[in-house]
């Protein structure tokens, strides 16, 4: 009895030398991997992204034009601080009165606080002969800069 039980002891002893430090490791290893997952999982900083529609201060473009051509417009408007710049124009056509609004994207989350002024053109073009007002949206839709065209 006292051989099997040493024996037995023994079995124990070196399965804990053998296996012992392959658990070990693999038990450290299992911790590593679990940090690793988790920490690129974990939330991004914020990308602080937002869009609005500019005040434009100024425009200035031709008093007439021809069908089928760009008439260029000049648009001064401003943007707030650093983080902005111009992503273009959109327009809403009703007959002959064309609404046109400046957008500004902003990206970041520490901007300067500079306010600064930009110009950008603005190309309308018209397929019919007529007298066209083009109005520039200063900030709010209560508020346009307006400009007429005749095209011939």
């Amino acid at each position: 009895e006292a051989t099997t039980q040493y024996k037995t002891q023994l079995c124990v002893i070196i399965f804990y030398k053998l296996y012992g430090m392959k658990i070990y490791m693999a038990t450290i290893l299992f911790v590593y991997f679990f940090l690793v997952v988790y920490g690129c999982n974990t939330p991004k900083e914020p990308k602080c992204i937002s869009t609005e529609t500019a005040v434009v201060d100024s425009a200035t473009g031709p008093g007439s034009g021809r069908v089928n051509i760009d008439n260029l417009f000049n648009v001064y408007f401003g943007i707030g601080n650093g983080c902005g710049k111009f992503t273009g124009f959109t327009e809403y056509r009703k007959d002959n009165i064309i609404t046109v609004s400046v957008k500004l994207t902003f990206e970041g989350c520490m901007c300067t606080e500079v306010y600064q002024m930009a110009k950008e053109t603005y190309r309308f073009k018209a397929q019919t002969p007529g007298k066209y007002t083009v109005q520039f949206i200063r900030g709010n839709m209560n508020a346009t800069l307006q400009k007429e065209i005749v095209i011939q």
